[in-house]
């Protein structure tokens, strides 16, 4: 074999040697580009599981800290509290439809409108025709207690209208058993000089939850359906243990707690 010949296939073995290998490493690097991709792949996965996991934890939280809410919270209230703005200067407003002998109460939602309705009360009015005005009103005064104009007296008087006023049926004295029955069990029907009536456990929640400047709102709709479900009254009672008080009263002393707990019977 001439020299020449003998630099020429050399040459040709190089090249393919050289050729070889650097099939070889893009080969390596390939793989190790796609092993690469696959751990990217599965960390991104693992980061979207855990992402899904804790949105599956957060959202289980909120419902059991909705059904412990709607566990305790009364009959009259629906669960919206996630709506409503207490932070707000006026988080309430109330509305009194005399035509159906009902308070709603309304919470201020956050675009800064009360469209949440919260709780709503059984309540009597003026049974008289226009003694329990209509209009637009704000709450300005309170009073645990305050005399009425028939001498009698009111627990947790919560003043709208000059002479009117949200509070309790009277009461014959300032003693919480010495409530007057009768007029107690008319509520849900106008029975009032022209203030707004309610059982003690309702008006005290206004009297609590209602600041001074809560709107009130009172008129007269026949057609309108209630927002919430009205609750079922028990009759005050005018003789044996349970006389002469407010069923609902949160007293300690009330009889009626006993009578809740099954005690009385």
């Amino acid at each position: 074999m001439s020299k020449d010949k003998f630099y020429e296939y050399f040459a040709v073995f190089l090249i393919t040697v050289v050729v070889i290998a650097m099939g070889i490493i893009m080969f390596v690097n390939s793989k190790n580009s796609n092993s690469s991709a696959h751990a990217d792949k599965t960390t991104k996965n693992e980061v979207i599981s855990s992402d899904n996991k804790n949105l599956i934890e957060d959202k289980s939280d909120e419902d059991i800290t909705s059904e412990i809410e709607s566990a305790t919270e009364e009959a009259t209230t629906t669960n919206y509290k996630k709506l409503i703005n207490f932070k707000a200067d006026y988080p309430f407003m109330i509305k009194v439809n005399l035509a159906k002998q009902w308070v709603c109460v309304y919470g201020l939602d956050w675009d800064g409108h009360y469209s949440v309705p919260y709780k709503i009360f059984v309540c009597s009015s003026g049974r008289n025709a226009g003694s329990t005005p209509t209009g637009a009103f704000t709450i300005y005064e309170k009073y645990e207690w305050r005399m009425m104009v028939d001498n009698s007296f009111a627990q947790y008087a919560v003043r709208f209208n000059g002479p009117i006023m949200f509070h309790s049926v009277p009461y014959y004295s300032t003693h919480k058993n010495d409530l007057e029955v009768e007029e107690y069990n008319k509520l849900g029907t106008p029975a009032s000089l022209g203030c707004v009536r309610l059982n003690v456990k309702s008006v005290k929640w206004i009297y609590d939850h209602c600041t001074m400047g809560t709107k009130v709102i009172v008129y007269s709709m026949k057609n309108e359906k209630a927002p919430l479900e009205l609750p079922k009254l028990k009759k005050a009672k005018s003789k044996g243990k349970l006389a002469g008080w407010d069923p609902t009263d949160p007293d300690a002393n009330n009889p009626w707690k006993e009578k809740s707990a099954g005690r009385d019977n």
